[in-house]
């Protein structure tokens, strides 16, 4: 007598993943599972992500659609597939928004691979997949991965061991020198570049890779410092088995504004240029990156295209939300899916043709959000969400029928909201003129 997994009569075909019933770690192709023949319902599988530190937003009002961080994102899309969630962190959770997307919260040191693979198994049940949205952790997640039997990029790649660095001041300028390394040349904003081996911090250095060591910034030292001057260019997307896949493009200045710094990011599903697609295959072949999801950001100088940052992680936030407007195609979910070993969802028609995420730093902050500020915010046209905090750490998503619709709605947006904004336009091929 043939068996019937319990997920067939609904599914029509057995996926343990997409149906909690099925949920065995010991079930293989063929083999009739002891549980089924026990009539026993097994667990869902445990979905584990790498947390170092705890991203909790602070606003104080939220109009629209909620923007998650990136983590929150990878969680709801795996509690959708009826798996359960957890979170491997060095910080205990204070409580807040995000509780109710985790199951089961651990604190042990996420840097070390042997405490990660302990704290998983003892989660007890099967581990579906492990993944992490922090770059700094990318290493020892792949490691406890591969120790685990899930799928996940290959430990110890330079994709891995690359130090990521954040631009967080706005003082672009100066020249960019080129890498004599074979590798296509790479540098940071105002971060040094190192000759090749080099070790700092404990880290051998790859040819061409910025310098810096773990967890630890590096500060910019003489001429060994290299800024990037003009637009800054990224591709988001997933790569897998020497196939990349990219979600959208985008260009990013950033430029003095009358409340504050501006940050401009523009994405679209077009390249900057004919050759950017080929320079990303490029750099994710020499960095050894095999799997997973990736965030490249590169600019182009005299002698061509130049890394600048390689990040191995989701983009979260208002940018995700403007890369699956172009893309057409919810990333977490396909991501999700390619953990699991799933096929990725088929990609929806795209709403939108660019999208423009506009950030506003300003020194100032508030106590209090007045309710006209909430009512003349919800006016504006377009408008998809809004969080509103207690000091200066605000955002805005608005659609529109251009880039520069989309820009003037964001700013006007900002204008109502006081004490500093950040904001995201994005827009979509068809909209209401704007007021």
């Amino acid at each position: 007598m043939r068996y019937v997994p319990r997920c067939e009569p609904f599914h029509g075909v057995h996926d343990r993943r997409r149906c909690w019933p099925c949920a065995d770690p010991m079930w293989r192709p063929g083999v009739r599972r002891r549980s089924a023949q026990l009539g026993l319902l097994m667990s869902p599988e445990w979905f584990v992500c790498v947390e170092p530190a705890l991203v909790e937003t602070a606003e104080q009002v939220r109009l629209g659609e909620r923007l998650w961080s990136a983590g929150e994102a990878l969680r709801d899309r795996a509690q959708r597939r009826g798996l359960r969630t957890a979170v491997l962190s060095d910080q205990r959770s204070p409580g807040g928004s995000e509780g109710y997307l985790v199951d089961r919260r651990v604190i042990c040191d996420t840097a070390d691979p042997s405490a990660l693979v302990a704290a998983a198994r003892a989660l007890g049940g099967g581990v579906a997949a492990v993944i992490s949205s922090f770059d700094t952790a990318a290493g020892s997640t792949a490691l406890m991965a591969r120790t685990l039997g899930v799928r996940a990029p290959t430990p110890g790649t330079p994709a891995l061991s690359l130090p990521v660095q954040r631009l967080d001041h706005a003082g672009w300028g100066g020249p960019t020198p080129a890498s004599g390394a074979s590798t296509p040349a790479v540098c940071n904003h105002g971060l040094p570049v190192r000759r090749a081996g080099s070790r700092l911090g404990g880290h051998v250095r790859w040819p061409g890779c910025v310098a810096g060591a773990r967890r630890r910034p590096v500060v910019p030292s003489g001429d060994q410092a290299a800024r990037v001057t003009g637009p800054v260019f990224s591709a988001a997307g997933f790569v897998e088995g020497g196939r990349c896949t990219i979600f959208a493009w985008t260009r990013s200045v950033r430029t003095p504004g009358p409340r504050g710094v501006e940050s401009i990011s523009t994405v679209t599903s077009t390249p900057p240029d004919g050759g950017a697609a080929e320079f990303v295959r490029a750099i994710l072949a020499a960095q050894q990156c095999d799997f997973g999801p990736f965030l490249l950001e590169f600019a182009r100088g005299a002698t061509g295209p130049q890394l600048i940052r390689l990040s191995p992680a989701l983009a979260g936030g208002g940018m995700r939300q403007c890369i699956e407007a172009v893309a057409g195609l919810d990333t977490v979910d396909y991501v999700v899916a390619r953990l699991l070993g799933d096929p990725p969802a088929r990609p929806l028609r795209a709403t939108a043709g660019a999208a423009v995420e506009l950030h506003v730093t300003s020194p100032s902050s508030r106590t209090d959000v007045p309710a006209p500020v909430l009512r003349d915010v919800g006016d504006v046209p377009g408008l998809v969400a809004a969080e509103i905090g207690v000091g200066n750490a605000d955002r805005v998503v608005v659609v529109g029928a251009s880039a520069e619709q989309a820009r003037r709605r964001a700013r006007a947006a900002a204008r109502l909201i006081p004490s500093g904004i950040a904001e995201s336009g994005r827009r979509g091929r068809h909209g209401a003129e704007e007021r």
